[in-house]
């Protein structure tokens, strides 16, 4: 038979009476501005309460003393312009030795206080208080008693800051899933409050099957040869001794149970290494005579006992690291309470214990799956930041009370300056969450006690509690040691013969497979894979206890540029000219454009004007690093040629008329030798001149086929007309030479896209117009002037201007 009285039915009724033993700093932590003061004697007095003046130092008329009954009640009226958090500051007096009482606001309990003993008035700090606009009450009632009241005083104070916390574990060799759980735990503090049960009411706490509580404490009394329950048949009484009662496989069965989202915490209390009577608690100070100061001193039996002890606890927690289970752990707990052997001899012993353990576990048996936790809430007790990862306080203010315990919440946030989570490590009623937040005080968690849970909570508390949104239960939790988790060891995004790693996370008994889209990559079982291609990659992860979860993708891409070159206009173009390259663009590209696998100097942007012939690349290096190099753009110049005009389109050009290009122009022919430019029928002129027929052809004698013409003085001349041609206009002896005649005629604008003017003075005069091939196509007698061409189309006409036995030919073209 076993029978093993709960430590809580002891330690309770300290806790009670001693819901905080804080040592506070009689200074200002933050910047902050003073909003009101009220002396204490302005208050509504209950009870035995009185108002004296026998202690000087006191500020307006007089102080409140006389707290000696449950009854005594001070309350004091303060007004504040705006809804908020305000720090209070408490001037009082403790001559009658440290005491507790507890502060209410607007009538509710708030939370315990502790007034440590003074020789005069002093300043405490408090803590903040949330106040609505205007009115209200701040309360001090009895808990204690026995301490005197001057004056409080009102300040602005900031709210805290939960992201300041200690990015790592204090054991620097922590394990993966140590490590995995205390960043889970420090992404959410401030946001959401964790909710715990110790292990014996962890099945019967929630009113909704579906909503566990996420963390689950267990107990290691059993594990030391000084436990004081064990049954001994034979006597059937119990007896000292050592027995695995099966908390330690128990946690680690329920752990894997739950695919690794619940979290294990473990406190220890810890029998007496040696003394005591059997069948009582032997951890409480009254029930044993072990003196933790000879515990600390090498060389005594209680050193080496207490060694003997540390060792048998470290063979359960390797048991737990061995399975890959992170523990919530905190030995020494409610040290400064004084109520167990541990903190009966002050805060030295305890500390130096404190570090005994730490480095027994740590540095001799090598155990590193511990989030290393102290709960006990006073500050010269703190073992310091670098030795504790999280503080803890346990709060039992009475059955039903669920107020935030806000002032503890202040003072602990002091002491740890902010870089520690602070969880209620311990509850019997659980704190009202929207009061929690609404008040700045955000428990990382909460563990309520055994069967306090039900005996201090109303059914509609915990219906509260474990149906809100900001209380994290276990369905809803998704750390890095229950969910596959994976993540690129460096960028994504590679470049061609590159890879990136990529990684799962890890824990003991974890198995793997690796997914490239839908397809399984056969052969990679391990944590990490090496990835070489670009894809879309999964790992599916199967935990101890069959539990299995695949990750969100992550997308592995190339980092290669897009490398192509887009030519503005053509390719090939005449010498003098040139074509804009433009290189594909993109974030962070850097260019070198080549000609012929040579680097243009200078040549680094996304363009380049090509101006010579040859074969162009761009080598194009991504924001990565990545480089690749363009296919090759051929570039041609060509060099430019003399075209003809062939007006008449015979094929023949007019030397006369060119053009300068490299491609042919329309109407122009590469090759000149048209005499007759405007006759399709001749490209030489023939007997009778161009545009004539050779066979009906008649000269300015009238024979046909005669060579006989007008010389420069308008003569019929040569052939058959026995004239020697004049051809010197100095040679002519009448008014009718042809150069006379010629400067009298004025033809404009020639060329012409509309029409042309012929102006010629005096008698009437005959306008012919003949086509390319000869053909008359005008013919019409004008008086002064001529306006002709408008009706002609596009070419090279030949205008015969006849005038009193005048005769003048012109060239007009149409354009």
């Amino acid at each position: 038979m076993l029978v093993v009285l709960p430590p809580k039915i002891y330690k309770n009724i300290f806790l009670i009476a001693a819901s905080c033993m804080m040592l506070f700093h009689n200074r200002f932590s933050l910047a902050q501005t003073l909003v009101t003061t009220v002396e204490a004697e302005s208050g509504t007095r209950a009870g035995g309460l009185t108002i004296a003046t026998a202690n000087a130092g006191y500020s307006g008329t007089g102080y409140i003393t006389n707290m000696t009954s449950a009854a005594d009640k001070l309350t004091i009226p303060v007004t504040v312009p705006s809804a908020g958090n305000y720090q209070l500051v408490i001037r009082y007096n403790g001559p009658y030795g440290p005491k507790d009482q507890d502060i209410y606001v607007n009538g509710v309990f708030v939370s315990s206080l502790h007034f440590p003993e003074t020789t005069g008035y002093t300043d405490l700090t408090a803590g903040s208080l949330t106040l609505n606009a205007g009115a209200n009450t701040i309360g001090i009632y009895k808990n204690w008693g026995y301490t005197d009241f001057d004056k409080i005083s009102l300040f602005t104070v900031p709210l805290h800051d939960y992201s300041t916390v200690a990015p790592n574990l204090i054991d620097a060799n922590a394990t993966p899933e140590a490590k995995a759980l205390y960043n889970y735990i420090k992404a959410g503090y401030g946001t959401r409050i964790i909710s715990g049960q110790t292990s014996d009411y962890y099945n019967t706490v929630s009113p909704n099957a579906a909503k566990k509580p996420v963390i689950r404490a267990y107990d290691f009394q059993h594990y030391t040869v000084g436990y004081s329950y064990l049954w001994n048949n034979a006597t059937a009484s119990h007896t000292f001794g050592w027995e695995d009662d099966g908390t330690t496989q128990a946690a680690i069965d329920w752990y894997n149970s739950t695919c690794q989202k619940g979290m294990v915490a473990f406190h220890w209390h810890w029998h007496s290494p040696s003394g005591g009577q059997a069948g009582t608690n032997t951890f409480y100070t009254n029930s044993t005579a072990f003196d933790v100061t000879k515990a600390v001193t090498q060389g005594t039996p209680e050193y080496t006992a207490v060694i003997r002890d540390i060792d048998s606890i470290a063979t359960q927690l390797k048991r737990l690291q061995a399975a890959g289970v992170p523990v919530l752990w905190r030995p020494l707990h409610e040290a400064g309470g004084a109520w167990f052997w541990w903190g009966a001899k002050g805060p030295a012993a305890a500390l130096a214990l404190y570090d005994m353990v730490y480095n027994r576990i740590v540095n001799y048996h090598n155990i590193h799956n511990l989030i290393w936790q102290w709960s006990t809430p006073e500050a010269n007790w703190y073992p310091g930041n670098s030795k504790v990862d999280m503080l803890g306080y346990d709060s039992y203010p009475g059955a039903y009370n669920y107020g935030t315990q806000k002032l503890i919440f202040d003072q602990l946030y002091t002491i740890v300056n902010g870089q520690k989570i602070l969880a209620m490590t311990e509850n019997g009623p659980i704190p009202d969450p929207d009061l929690c937040f609404s008040s700045d005080a955000k428990w990382a968690y909460v563990m309520s006690w055994s069967d306090l849970v039900t005996q201090q909570n109303s059914s509609a508390q915990l219906n509260l509690v474990y149906n809100h949104a900001k209380v994290l239960t276990l369905d809803e939790v998704t750390t890095a040691t229950n969910t596959a988790q994976l993540t690129a060891a460096g960028p994504a995004a590679i470049c061609t013969g590159g890879s990136v790693l990529l990684k799962a996370n890890t824990a003991k008994g974890y198995t793997y497979k690796w997914y490239n889209g839908t397809n399984l990559i056969t052969g990679s079982t391990s944590s990490a894979y090496t990835a070489t291609t670009a894809g879309s990659y999964t790992v599916t992860v199967t935990a101890t206890g069959a539990c299995t979860t695949t990750s969100a993708p992550l997308a592995v891409t190339s980092a290669m540029p897009a490398v192509l070159i887009t030519p503005a206009s053509a390719t090939t173009f005449c010498q003098g000219e040139n074509v804009k390259l433009n290189a594909s663009t993109g974030a962070g590209y850097t260019y070198q454009w080549k000609i012929g696998g040579v680097a243009v100097a200078g040549s680094t942007s996304s363009s380049y004007t090509a101006t010579s012939g040859g074969s162009y690349t761009v080598e194009v290096t991504s924001g990565a690093g990545c480089k690749d190099t363009s296919p090759g753009t051929d570039v041609v110049v060509t060099s430019p040629s003399i075209w003809y005009a062939d007006t008449d389109g015979d094929g023949a050009g007019d030397p006369a008329v060119t053009k300068t290009a490299c491609a042919k122009p329309a109407n122009y022919v590469a090759t000149a030798g048209d005499a007759c430019p405007n006759d399709a029928n001749k490209t030489a002129a023939g007997n009778c001149g161009c545009n004539k027929t050779e066979a009906s052809c008649l000269d300015c004698m009238g024979v046909p086929n005669g060579t006989a013409a007008l010389d420069v003085c308008n003569q019929c001349a040569g052939g058959t007309s026995d004239i020697t041609p004049k051809t010197n206009i100095s040679q002519c002896t009448t008014t009718s030479a042809v150069a006379a005649f010629a400067s009298t005629i004025k033809m404009y604008p020639n060329p012409t896209a509309v029409d042309c003017h012929i102006q010629l003075p005096g008698n009437a005069f005959n306008v012919v117009i003949y086509n390319g091939a000869g053909t008359a196509v005008f013919n019409k007698t004008f008086e002064n002037e001529a306006v002709v061409g408008a009706e002609l189309p596009q070419g090279i006409y030949l205008v015969r201007i006849e005038q009193d036995g005048n005769i003048e030919l012109k060239k007009l073209i149409k354009e």
